[in-house]
């Protein structure tokens, strides 16, 4: 695999600003005290969603 360095780059950035948003829910959700189990609240999904993208590694799917 070849380091194409300006794609990692542009792929940092992506994770950095998920992780940031993923923070940001996550505080609304707690501070809410919304139920995280339920799955019929739009950030309560939003925030599984957010979750689920931490766990794709970006560099090694494009």
């Amino acid at each position: 695999m070849t380091l194409d360095y300006r794609k990692t780059f542009e792929i940092e950035i992506i994770n950095e600003f998920q992780s940031a948003i993923h923070s940001k829910m996550l505080n609304y959700v707690l501070n809410n005290e919304l139920d995280k189990s339920d799955s019929t609240n739009l950030q309560v999904n939003l925030l599984k969603q957010l979750s689920n993208m931490n766990q794709i590694c970006l560099l090694y799917t494009s």
